[in-house]
């Protein structure tokens, strides 16, 4: 009932701005066979979070329309794009940020980017994140290294919610290994003792992956010689195989349905025209639809599968900075 109050408050607002939109034709836009609807967004920089809420899509980003940039949550309807609410995140927000929602869209977790330049094996640095509510108004944050390896998971459905606390578990590291983020109090917890070594390896090292029940869609890379691969881990299922001798491909980005019976992912490789996504059928993962994405440098595509099982995307403008377009899929049978 919260998040549908959420929903309710946001929509009403009669004074929040506008960010410029445009509808376009879907041949004018993608290839792809299967959309319903796109729309241009202008102004808008995407930091990550995405939530499909229902009928409507939320987004975290950056608002750039004014030259006034600041952090905002923006929630759009699907799939025509119609802007239904803009919420200026309160504070001071670095842009340059990552971000992930809630599942439920209720709370945004906000993380300023690091200094890669600075991190080595043994000098990992500590990450701060920041907690907003879907008002905008700020219930927390955290900083340490535990608070890294929560950041590292975003994107992941991996993060746990509840009671003003954020949880991830650490499987690789023990049955009971974890890190618990008390938002309020900003401290870290609970969790294993946290060193250069370990962390590095966990965060750096590590085949990335999508958490829903009991089952793992994991992208495997290319490594030892092994060809890259998409699997689901507790249905032991095979679902692209690596082609032997091929090291060209590389898989990312894997996204399951809310009913878990269909699975997105990025396919990379030489030559293509472009980043392929490709959604396909589980358990067995033949594949029912493809299409080529925008491809722009550090502002990689978004995508969420709605419970109706429409994929949306939101796909960067290669070259201009601020410019997007989003885009709902309806994959073939």
């Amino acid at each position: 009932m919260r998040s549908l109050a959420i929903l309710l408050i946001l929509g009403a607002e009669p004074a929040l701005a506008d960010i410029a939109r445009q509808g376009v034709a879907c041949d004018a836009v993608t290839a792809a066979p299967g959309c319903l609807g796109a729309t241009a967004l202008f102004g808008f920089d995407p930091t990550g979070g995405m939530v499909v809420l229902g009928d409507r899509l939320r987004l975290a980003g950056i608002d750039r329309r004014d030259g006034a940039d600041r952090m905002v949550i923006l929630d759009l309807s699907l799939p025509d794009g119609e802007v239904l609410a803009v919420v200026p995140l309160v504070g001071d927000v670095p842009l340059g940020s990552t971000s992930e929602f809630a599942p439920d869209g209720s709370v945004l977790l906000v993380a300023p980017h690091l200094d890669w330049s600075k991190i080595t094996e043994d000098a990992l640095l500590p990450q701060t994140v920041l907690a907003f509510d879907a008002w905008g108004k700020p219930i927390g944050r955290a900083e340490g290294l535990g608070v890294t390896a929560l950041v590292d998971a975003f994107g992941e459905n991996r993060l746990r919610f509840g009671a003003g606390r954020v949880t991830l578990a650490l499987p690789d590291l023990g049955d009971e290994a974890q890190v618990v983020v008390d938002l309020a109090k900003g401290l870290v917890v609970d969790g294993p003792v946290v060193d250069g070594a370990w962390l590095y390896q966990y965060v750096f090292d590590r085949d990335r992956g999508w958490h829903q029940g009991d089952v793992v869609a994991e992208a495997r890379y290319s490594r030892d010689g092994s060809p890259s691969a998409v699997l689901l881990r507790g249905a032991e299922a095979l679902v692209l195989g690596g082609v032997p001798g091929v090291y060209d491909r590389e898989f990312s980005q894997p996204v399951l349905s809310p009913d878990g019976g269909s699975l997105a992912v990025l396919q990379l490789a030489e030559g293509a025209p472009g980043p392929i996504l490709l959604a396909l059928r589980l358990p067995e993962g033949g594949e029912v639809w493809r299409g080529v994405v925008a491809e722009a440098k550090d502002r990689p595509v978004l995508y969420r599968w709605s419970a109706g099982g429409d994929l949306v995307t939101l796909q960067p403008h290669p070259v201009l900075t601020g410019t997007g377009t989003l885009i709902v899929y309806r994959p073939g049978p």
